[in-house]
């Protein structure tokens, strides 16, 4: 195993352990939507409602 390598191995692992909370975050905000969206999808109320 070389040296250059190892440091991409390396970057590659630190990537993947960087990037595991935001793909949590972004699985757990997708299924919120989703929810709101299948909430609201029921209602006959429109979705959002300006005030002025």
């Amino acid at each position: 195993m070389t040296l250059g390598s190892l440091s991409r191995a390396l970057l590659r692992a630190n990537y993947d352990i960087a990037h595991l909370p935001f793909q949590l975050v972004e699985d757990v905000g997708m299924s919120r939507l989703d929810d709101v969206e299948d909430s609201q999808a029921g209602s006959s109320a429109p979705a959002c409602s300006a005030t002025m």
